[in-house]
């Protein structure tokens, strides 16, 4: 075949060209899921009112760590970084489901406490009944 009649890539009948993602390519994805779930994960808490202050502020410092991360040391630019987040929240079945599993992981459901208007008078009535309990009372 004379050199002018071989194919070349991105021509039609030439070369296939395959993406590979390199262990860079995973890095990036993994922090990028890391960050929605967790960002979600912590909304999804204030909304159920269930989220410890420390656990709170945690989330808060690891969506911003992992956003700097992205930014700063992979030097990626703020609109890739969105089509990241945008290609995480895709499937919104899959991606509700590990947000749940996260925040039970964190906050497991029966240690979940829901204040009310009335925490002072709870927290009076739970000391009532543990001032009971030291003395020898029964509380039914």
């Amino acid at each position: 075949m004379p050199k002018g009649k071989k194919g070349k890539g991105g021509v039609a009948g030439g070369r296939k060209y395959r993406t590979v993602s390199t262990a860079a390519d995973s890095f990036i994805e993994g922090i990028a899921v890391y960050m929605e779930i967790a960002n979600a994960a912590r909304n999804e808490l204030i909304r159920q009112k269930a989220l410890p202050m420390g656990v709170g502020i945690r989330l808060e410092v690891e969506r911003d760590f992992c956003m700097n991360v992205l930014q700063n040391i992979c030097k990626l630019k703020q609109s890739y970084i969105q089509t990241l987040r945008a290609r995480v929240c895709e499937d919104k079945e899959k991606f509700k489901k590990e947000v749940q599993a996260f925040c039970d992981a964190i906050v497991p459901e029966k240690k979940r406490i829901v204040l009310s208007q009335d925490f002072r008078k709870e927290v009076a009535a739970l000391k009532r009944r543990d001032e009971g309990i030291q003395k020898g009372g029964v509380i039914i």
